[in-house]
């Protein structure tokens, strides 16, 4: 049974790969569905988000502030959590805060100097946004405090950047 866990991770993992180099960025997607919401903008190919594929892509734009949520598969604390994405130019890691949650309820947070902004070379997506968790969760949740357009390749309840 346990072998079946392990190379059921391994095909979801080897199934959001992409690049070259040192090997493909990994990306054990979330699943499931979405939800956003922002001040006043738009949001397109949502569904693109939670797909398990670092080709494709869901935008949010806003002019202010914005909130995407993608809730599926549960996932154990120990991984590197987050985001394969393209910010707006000048973003910090100041203006963005990445929570996961277990049924709702916020279990861990990142903003400031506890999240990572990686740049990407393996996949279509710019960056990384992620911290490592120590708690189990079944969604993520990114918000963000400055305008702009955010393209969102996949939310990852674990992931290796490269």
């Amino acid at each position: 049974m346990k072998q079946i866990a392990v190379l059921s991770t391994l095909v979801l993992l080897a199934a959001c790969g992409g690049g070259s180099g040192e090997g493909p960025s990994l990306c054990a997607a979330v699943g499931g569905s979405v939800l956003a919401g922002m001040s006043v903008g738009s949001t397109n190919n949502l569904p693109n988000m939670v797909d398990g594929s670092l080709s494709s892509f869901g935008s949010i734009s806003s002019v202010a502030d914005g909130q995407v949520i993608a809730r599926g598969n549960s996932f154990n604390g120990g991984n590197n959590t987050g985001l394969f994405v393209t910010l707006p130019a000048n973003t910090t890691a100041a203006s963005l805060v990445v929570n996961t949650r277990m049924n709702g309820v916020v279990v861990e947070s990142a903003t400031g100097p506890a999240l990572t902004i990686t740049t990407t070379a393996s996949t279509p997506a710019s960056q990384y946004v992620g911290f490592n968790t120590t708690q189990a969760f079944n969604a993520i949740e990114f918000l963000f405090a400055n305008g702009g357009e955010y393209l969102i390749f996949e939310f990852c309840g674990s992931a290796t950047v490269r």
